[in-house]
């Protein structure tokens, strides 16, 4: 499944538009000032302008992020639920705002990549359809400098990392990232990065673990038992 992730251009585009200006009387009326009727606009005209203004913002915000996408169970998958969300933060506040996120009643967190199965998913279905360079994931080195761990507390069975990383290029290269080389048309690979090391092209990745459980043999008998009763009725 390809996700659908709106372009970068599209948010500029909708956000000029949501900077709408309302013309009354032949005049100028741009999203309206708090001293509507001390300077001469028309409260009409400017509930008009602050109500378009709020929706296509709306928008721009519905558009920002890709519906989450399911690595189905019946394909190889593990039941997760992954979303490539379009915000520019530091690694430490997409990490929070990650866990924040819910999906289906699950707390989200940064992802994290258990092997060559999954980062081949994410690869083919988020990553290289993206329309940033640069995506957080839940991998860091800030409490041991040189021992990567995962967020979860899971072991780290397996990296893929660029060549010569990761490389502590500069101080407090704690955090990690997919990114694409430098050619801007190689392959992705992971980087490490300062926290605060961010720009429009980054997003952060988030994965909701939402395996259903196996049903227990008291529901699967509860199960038989109204079966049963339903066929002595009849």
């Amino acid at each position: 499944m390809m996700v659908a992730i709106a372009r970068p251009n599209g948010f500029r585009d909708l956000t000029r538009i949501a900077n709408v200006a309302i013309w009354f009387r032949g005049k100028r009326r741009g999203p309206c000032p708090l001293e509507v009727t001390m300077r001469g606009y028309s409260p009409l005209g400017c509930l008009f302008s602050i109500l378009v203004h709020q929706i296509l913002l709306l928008v721009v915000i519905a558009q920002a992020t890709a519906s989450p996408v399911l690595w189905d169970p019946a394909t190889g998958g593990n039941g997760n639920y992954y979303e490539l969300v379009l915000d520019s933060h530091t690694w430490l506040l997409s990490d929070s705002n990650a866990q924040a996120r819910s999906f289906l009643g699950v707390a989200g967190h940064l992802v994290t990549i258990a092997d060559t199965d999954e980062n081949a998913f994410l690869l083919a279905n988020i990553i290289q359809p993206s329309p940033v360079k640069r995506i957080w994931i839940g991998l860091t080195d800030q409490a041991q400098e040189g021992t990567f761990a995962w967020v979860t507390g899971e072991p780290l069975g397996f990296t893929f990392w660029h060549t010569g990383e990761p490389n502590e290029f500069v101080p407090g290269e704690d955090f990690v990232e997919y990114v694409r080389d430098p050619l801007e048309d190689g392959p992705w690979a992971w980087n490490d990065l300062p926290n605060t090391f961010f720009n429009a092209d980054h997003g952060y990745l988030v994965e909701y673990e939402t395996q259903v459980p196996e049903p227990s043999t008291g529901v699967l008998m509860g199960m038989f038992l109204l079966i049963g009763l339903l066929g002595v009725k009849r």
